[in-house]
Order: C-alpha cells, then structure tokens, then sequence
C-alpha cells in the first residue's frame, strides 16, 4: 500500500511541477509580447503561479526607450518649430511664426 501512495504522490509532484512550469512559459511569452522582461516574468510566474499571470495580463503595454527617445525629440522639434519666427521677403523684418501678415509692411504670407 505505502508502494502506491509514494508513486502517487510522485504523479502528483509531476502535475505541480508541470503546470508551474507551463504557467512560467506563458508567462515568459506574454512578457514578451507586451514588451516587457521575459526572463524576470518567466520566475516571477514560475514561483508566484496565476496571481503574477494576472498582474502581467492586466498590465498596459511596455513603450521601449528608443520609442520614448523619438516621442521626445518629435515633441522637442515641434516646440522648437512653433517659436520660429521667419523673416518678411519685402521689407526683412522678423514677424512671429503665427502671423500670417508682416507687422512691419503688412506683407500677407501665402
């Protein structure tokens, strides 16, 4: 009888085991897929099981730095862009970016 409970309590290891570890490549594949560490969410899952595949589930996507960095270059050359003044063809003086009309001459910008 003992003969039968320790092969059954070794099935039963072999069932946890396999599903933590099944629960740890999903989570290593979602990881992957919303952008974020696949091999800190593969232990973070294996150890922690479904509530770290929930935290991971409802978590937003990931924006990479090299997206971050070009967001903000685009906003910076936006700003930039907006406080340039250009210059009037007819008489040469400096007019606001926003104005369509030279406040020196009255030159209308096409």
């Amino acid at each position: 009888m003992s003969d039968l409970y320790s092969k059954m309590y070794l099935i039963f290891i072999a069932i946890v085991l396999a599903f933590a570890l099944a629960q740890a490549f999903l989570g290593y594949w979602l990881a992957s897929e919303k952008g974020r560490s696949p091999k800190a969410w593969f232990w973070l899952c294996l150890f922690f099981g479904i509530p770290a595949l929930i935290t991971l589930g409802l978590s937003p996507q990931a924006v990479s730095l090299n997206v971050k960095k070009i967001v903000q270059k685009k906003e910076e050359s936006l700003s930039h862009d907006m406080s340039v003044s250009w210059n009037c063809p007819k008489c040469n003086k400096e007019n606001p970016n926003d104005s369509y009309t030279c406040k020196s001459c009255g030159y209308k910008l096409q």
